[in-house]
């Protein structure tokens, strides 16, 4: 096989979480020995996140939190996640996530609230492209 680059990247760092599962970019990097590390792990909070019935379930089956079920998901995917919280108890929390271990059927469970849309930002939509880069210039360019 044939690349277009010279040099493969160490990390790819990629909007994945439960709403945006990227299982075939995954299968590519891991073929590719790139590390994909998890961007907006948790979804901001978004579209119900911490309220979903599916994890919540298996947050108590493991007696664990949303938070640390969908950690522990990336985990078990083989992508890097990095903990972001100004809160101690927050940071404690996500810290414990080694004890415990997602089943098949947890996993077949998550895999099925992928909605295969970016949460974030969607840069297939022209609306999401022109918000950014508005976002992005000087005051003096924005519209």
């Amino acid at each position: 096989m044939s690349y277009n680059f010279d040099i493969v990247p160490a990390v790819n760092q990629i909007e994945l979480h439960i709403h945006y599962q990227r299982e075939e970019e995954l299968t590519v990097m891991h073929e590719l020995g790139i590390q994909p590390e998890a961007r907006e792990s948790f979804a901001e909070g978004l579209k119900g996140t911490f309220s979903d019935p599916v994890l919540a379930g298996i947050a108590c089956k493991y007696e664990k939190t949303i938070a640390q079920v969908m950690l522990r998901w990336n985990i078990q995917h083989g992508v890097a996640v990095i903990f972001k919280s100004v809160h101690k108890e927050r940071m404690v929390e996500n810290f414990n996530i080694w004890d415990f271990s997602l089943d098949e059927e947890d996993m077949r469970n998550i895999a099925t609230l992928d909605k295969d849309i970016p949460t974030i930002l969607d840069t297939q939509r022209p609306s999401e492209v022109r918000r950014l880069y508005s976002y992005l210039a000087p005051s003096y360019l924005q519209v």
